[in-house]
Parts: C-alpha cells; sequence; structure tokens
C-alpha cells in the first residue's frame, strides 16, 4: 500500500493521468495529480491500483476511515438518569435511560449513544 502525494508539475507541462489515458473523448492534460511513490505514474483521485506497478494508492484519511469501522466502539453500560445525569455530548439533561462509557465513565442520553455507535465510531470523552 502506497501513499500518494498530490502535487503539480508546474504550468508549462501537462500530462495526462494513466488512469484516463486509454479513454482520449475524457483525456484532459492537467498540471497536477497524484503520483505513485514507487513508479511515479500519475492519477487523477484516489483510492486505486496502480496499473503500472499493482501498488494500492490511498491517502492516509481514507485508510483512517476504513480502519475506524473495522475497531467498531464498545457497548455502554445502561443506567438510570437522576436528576443530575447531564449527556457529554449534548449536555442535555437525560431522561429515563443514560448510557455511561465503561472507559471514561462519561455518560450520554439515547441519542448521543445512538450517534457515537452508529456513525462517530468514537467516545468524545475517551478522545479528550
Amino acid at each position: 500500500m502506497g501513499f500518494p502525494v498530490h502535487k503539480s508539475t508546474g504550468s508549462d507541462r501537462p500530462s495526462i493521468c494513466v488512469c484516463h489515458a486509454d479513454d482520449k473523448s475524457v483525456a484532459q492534460p492537467t498540471t497536477s495529480g497524484y503520483f505513485c511513490p514507487q513508479c511515479g505514474a500519475k492519477y487523477c483521485n484516489v483510492p486505486i491500483e496502480c496499473r503500472l506497478c499493482h501498488l494500492t494508492l490511498v491517502s492516509a484519511p481514507q485508510l483512517a476511515r476504513a480502519y475506524q469501522h473495522l475497531v467498531p466502539l464498545p457497548t455502554f453500560e445502561e443506567i438510570d438518569a437522576t436528576a443530575e445525569t447531564v449527556c457529554h455530548g449534548c449536555c442535555k439533561q437525560a431522561e429515563l435511560k443514560a448510557y455511561r462509557c465503561k472507559t471514561c465513565h462519561n455518560e450520554f442520553c439515547i441519542d448521543c449513544d445512538l450517534l457515537l455507535h452508529e456513525s462517530l465510531q468514537t467516545c468524545p470523552g475517551c478522545n479528550m
């Protein structure tokens, strides 16, 4: 796996990327793109497998997002909410039930618990 660099070759030397080299109707010479760290081939977008050296090219943020979904956020402990139970996510008072992170012990309302487990896959209390 390689992490290509997005760079410009200079306005005096436009070139066609490898991914559009076969399709002349779409190919437009440009001066910037993602360059394979192994062979130097130019591509418009990542992720892609390099056609020349077969290296998988991805950006670091794409890899981080993919990894995040492989390791799900552990289930929070369900507790009864009291008058002092305030959600760590939205700062509103939790109504009947609250959910406590087993690592940082912060409490969340049902809406924030759903958001954290279904979308974000991370606990804001543990990240502080």
